[in-house]
């Protein structure tokens, strides 16, 4: 048997630890490596003048390790026009050019450097993790012609354009870039949260209010959403 002695003079108190609290280190309380996520959310879009767009999104996630995984989602939703657009057009008579984001259908690779734990007063730990996303798909954007389609004739006066074009949906490529977090409830099962930067590349000639007047050539939109949800690993 191996004993191990200690001088007395290097013994100290029990008591004089009764100030500190010991915390052992814990492993990773939640694993994500070889395993899908399923999650829904509930998505608005942040920086629109007059209109307000809200969608519902399901998502499917692998993830290959820790740190990388890919990701597939749709959302489907749409628009409310605000008070602001409903007082230009009634007491002004302007109308203004809108892009309505009716759908979106986007792969993303989740990128996830960050995971740690908040603890509460009440010594409860939170654990969560921080991902980038990076991605690209196609957006469907619903074209309601009667919000801008104007013409102004000799003596001032706007009026609607003999034939204004029928409203249709169009799909158009996308990229995105996006921040979010997760936030465990179990090993299981998370909430979740993230702002997402999607630039929508469409053709100019869709919204023009005459399509014999040869418009052409190629524009950008932009969408900032914020999106809620939870999500189950499998």
């Amino acid at each position: 048997m191996l004993a191990v002695t200690i001088p007395a003079g290097s013994l100290i108190a029990d008591d004089e630890f009764d100030d500190y609290e010991v915390r052992v280190i814990r492993p990773k309380y939640f694993q994500k490596s070889g395993r899908f996520e399923l999650g829904a959310q509930f998505n608005a879009i942040m920086n629109q003048t007059f209109i307000y767009t809200y969608l519902v999104s399901g998502l499917m996630t692998y993830h290959f390790n820790e740190a990388f995984g890919i990701e597939a989602s749709g959302a489907y939703g749409f628009s409310i026009d605000k008070s602001d657009k409903e007082t230009l057009f009634d007491q002004f008579d302007i109308r203004t050019q809108i892009v309505r984001t009716e759908y979106a259908m986007e792969a993303a690779l989740q990128w996830t450097p960050i995971y740690g734990k908040w603890q509460l007063p009440s010594g409860q730990l939170i654990y969560f993790d921080t991902f980038l996303a990076f991605g690209g798909g196609l957006t469907g954007v619903y074209w309601d012609y009667k919000d801008f389609c104007v013409r102004v004739s000799k003596d001032g006066s706007s009026q609607n354009l003999t034939k204004v074009p029928a409203n249709k949906t169009s799909t158009y490529p996308d990229v995105l870039v996006g921040l979010g977090q997760r936030y465990f409830v179990s090993k299981d099962v998370s909430v979740k949260w993230d702002i997402r930067h999607h630039t929508i590349f469409y053709d100019s000639a869709d919204a023009a209010c005459d399509p014999t007047a040869g418009v052409s050539g190629g524009d950008t939109h932009y969408n900032v959403t914020l999106q809620v949800g939870a999500s189950k690993f499998f």
